[in-house]
């Protein structure tokens, strides 16, 4: 076994027919006997199969997804020669294998139809290889969901392939696929970068899994058009799908760019049903860094394996934050395929009419002389609203702004402002003294607290994603999850206002120099285009 997994990590020695001859996808996961006996003189090409397979006394038979992709990939062996040798081995060996049970006669089928899906794949493309794969999936649909994102992005590379595909144009049709246009980090920063000026609008669309939303109606009303895919319900997931399909065929686009896990999933089905894979770039976008997985729902979670299984095949992964490159590419992601798209901000936009601040407190009841902290976020388990309302709750006399969905039913308690989803967030930050940020985990970039840096707010972070990196060196960062740290923190702050007016007009300049819309917009036309040659390509392996 040691022998044959050296073999495997080596492609060069792989394909010498010193230890593996090309075709064989079959290994015995226990000591491989030396005493090999007579190879089957049958079998054109594939006579390691039957090496294998002699040894079978004590079943154990595992799929070498990668190596049967790599050696049709190379050798490219015709399709009448492969399936020649697999009805052979079928007829030699299957009688034999029955006896030691069903799973062990589904392994044994299941690597034959691999081999199928393989060499039709490399041979014809992927839909007249569509047949081939729904038999395998009959047999065991574990083994194809284990095969598709490791063997396909090899096959995929074919360089028969790759002159297909044309060049990138100067102003690129790009499609942004996203999973909502409600308020949020990501709906934020699409939005922010469509809306401004330098975007070319009659080549810029946009679909949204769900419907409706006060960014939906931005975007609208400046003339982009935004396709709703109607994603209301899980059932309504193929109907979905379907009209992201149609709209790609129809549109066209040179560059489909999507937004978080479940856009990152619609995306790539689509294009590739579509059969306009070969035409356009797909470039996944990741906003989060590690959740804590078992607080969120079945779907989400299979919806991140699933995005794990196929990163392989889109050209490009963008990610906002360093937290979130690094922990993707330590759960599988090809480092090679993942950029560092950082967040921009227009600071005047977070520029609020004089008197603002004054109108504020008094809609919600505040004394205009009183502390008041904000906090903006969702009501999620990774935000850790109950470390922020501990540490609130031992201060007297200070006030506390609650904003984000589900906000409205936090717990009840005095001096607390609980407001739900907002669109007037800047006048809010306007009319606040302290932003602070609790989340336990999962954060990559947060935009909650780059805005209130833009609105000249002091900071007070939890130490998750990319926090620290944020903020740089004038702001207060806490561990996560440490009550006494956030609240001695806070209770720091409140006593020393002119450190933290200080500690704002810092945040705001480091907003304007380290994070502006500019730069993120230039980035975007750059990923777009494809002219950074730090950024790979289309036509790269």
């Amino acid at each position: 076994y040691r022998k044959l997994e050296e073999a495997t990590a080596d492609y060069t020695s792989l394909l010498s027919g010193c230890t593996l001859s090309p075709g064989s996808t079959l290994m015995m996961r226990r000591k491989i006997i030396p005493e090999s006996g007579f190879f089957d003189e049958s079998l054109p090409r594939l006579e390691d199969w039957d090496f294998l397979l002699r040894y079978t006394e004590k079943w154990k038979i595992g799929i070498l997804t990668e190596p049967l992709a790599w050696i049709h990939f190379y050798a490219w062996p015709a399709i009448d020669m492969v399936e020649q040798s697999l009805e052979i081995i079928e007829k030699k060996h299957l009688a034999r294998i029955k006896p030691y049970g069903k799973k062990a006669e589904k392994t044994f089928l299941a690597a034959l139809a691999t081999e199928r899906v393989a060499s039709h794949f490399r041979n014809l493309g992927i839909f007249d290889s569509l047949s081939e794969a729904l038999r395998l999936i009959k047999i065991s649909p574990w083994v194809f969901l284990s095969f598709l994102p490791r063997a396909i992005p090899i096959l995929d590379h074919s360089p028969l392939k790759k002159t297909d595909r044309p060049q990138l144009k100067e102003e690129p049709h790009v499609l942004h696929v996203i999973t909502s246009l409600q308020t949020g980090g990501a709906e934020g920063m699409l939005t922010a970068l469509l809306l401004n000026p330098a975007t070319n609008k009659e080549l810029t669309q946009v679909a949204t899994l769900v419907p409706g939303g006060k960014k939906f109606e931005q975007l609208t009303e400046s003339g982009i058009q935004v396709h709703d895919l109607g994603l209301r319900r899980t059932y309504n997931f193929f109907t979905s799908l379907y009209r992201l399909i149609k709209i790609i065929r129809q549109e066209k686009p040179d560059v489909v760019q999507s937004w978080m896990y479940h856009a990152d999933l619609m995306a790539t089905l689509a294009l590739y049903f579509s059969w306009r894979r070969k035409k356009t770039r797909l470039i996944w976008g990741i906003r989060c860094s590690d959740m804590n997985l078992p607080d969120y729902s079945p779907i989400l979670r299979l919806t991140i394996w699933l995005c794990k299984l196929l990163s392989p095949l889109p050209d490009l992964v963008t990610v906002n934050s360093r937290a979130g490159r690094d922990h993707h590419i330590q759960a599988g992601y090809c480092p090679q395929k993942i950029l560092l798209f950082e967040n921009g901000y227009d600071p005047t936009l977070f520029e609020s009419p004089v008197g603002t601040r004054e109108r504020i407190r008094k809609e919600l009841s505040i004394p205009e002389d009183a502390t008041v902290l904000i906090a903006i976020a969702r009501v999620d388990p990774m935000k850790d609203w109950k470390n922020f309302l501990d540490a609130f709750s031992t201060l007297p006399d200070v006030y506390a702004i609650a904003v984000g969905e589900g906000t409205r039913n936090l717990t009840d308690l005095p001096r607390l402002k609980c407001l739900g989803r907002r669109d007037d967030v800047p006048d809010l930050l306007a009319a606040s003294d302290i932003f602070i940020s609790s989340s336990a985990y999962g954060e990559g970039f947060s935009n909650a607290i780059a805005e209130a840096m833009a609105s000249n707010l002091p900071i007070i972070a939890t130490d998750v994603g990319d926090a620290a990196y944020i903020v740089g060196d004038g702001e207060i960062i806490v561990p996560p999850r440490d009550n006494k740290a956030l609240t001695d923190a806070i209770g720091r702050l409140v006593a020393e206002p002119e450190t933290a007016r200080k500690m704002g007009k810092m945040a705001r300049e480091r907003i304007e120099k380290q994070f502006s819309l500019k730069k993120a917009l230039s980035r975007l036309s750059i990923i777009h285009k494809g002219t950074d040659t730090n950024i790979p390509s289309t036509q790269s392996q």
